[in-house]
């Protein structure tokens, strides 16, 4: 559907959200307190999503909150064309 109406799909990878009770209880979900799981495998998880809507028109913009992960994304997003952008 994203591709259809011509949106940009956005991807946060290895995101740990709402790690502080203190804004979530206060704040509501997604409100910060956000941190990066530097453990999670991401490039052949994200190479399977990525090459099943391939040639599909589908935007997607990756993002990640550990700089480690960077180079890794990089490399992805230039594999698979100008659908695909670092965020």
């Amino acid at each position: 559907m994203d591709a259809e109406s011509n949106w940009v799909f956005q991807m946060h990878i290895g995101a740990v959200r709402d790690v502080r009770d203190y804004l979530f209880e206060s704040l509501g979900p997604d409100s910060g307190g956000d941190v990066s799981d530097h453990t999670v495998s991401i490039v052949r998880p994200l190479c399977r999503f990525l090459n099943h809507f391939d040639q599909k028109n589908l935007k997607v913009v990756l993002y990640c909150l550990d700089p480690e992960h960077e180079a890794s994304l990089a490399t992805v997003a230039r594999a698979f064309g100008g659908n695909v952008r670092l965020g």
